[in-house]
């Protein structure tokens, strides 16, 4: 049996931390961002075929695979905030930087303007950060003969 977290199968955080009341525009880049973030095969764009090219190229043979989810509530601390979003404050309307991991930095930094991105930062800090917010994650499995 092989497990994987597959997070593009999950909560979006914009969306269920209540992005649609912000400005339009602003909305619209948060969430084309947080969809290519979450397109990004290398780390988190797992699913179901994924998993199943996996246990294959593992050697498995009658591979099944299926998903489970979970749903909880997560709290958003300051500190994830920080985490999440402090570069963006500092790229904002730089250039995309080649190479890296893909995070919300750096998909938004160079799509925010640095109204965009204190807009954004007030938000956080004042409305997200010390929410609890429903979260459901998925896990992907897969299991056969080999």
């Amino acid at each position: 049996v092989m497990a994987q977290t597959a997070p593009a199968l999950g909560t979006r955080f914009f969306a269920a931390a209540g992005a649609s009341a912000l400005r339009r525009g602003l909305a619209e880049k948060l969430f084309s961002a947080e969809e290519e973030l979450y397109a990004a095969p290398a780390s988190l764009g797992w699913g179901l075929p994924e998993m199943e090219k996996a246990a294959i190229q593992a050697g498995l043979e009658e591979v099944q695979v299926f998903a489970e989810y979970y749903e909880e509530e997560r709290l958003v601390s300051r500190e994830n905030i920080a985490a999440w979003f402090g570069p963006v404050w500092e790229k904002a309307g730089a250039p995309p930087e080649g190479g890296g991991s893909v995070n919300y930095a750096a998909l938004l930094g160079p799509r925010l303007d640095a109204g965009e991105a204190a807009e954004l930062k007030k938000w956080l800090e004042e409305k997200v950060a010390g929410a609890v917010l429903p979260w459901k994650s998925c896990t992907v499995f897969a299991s056969g003969k080999g």
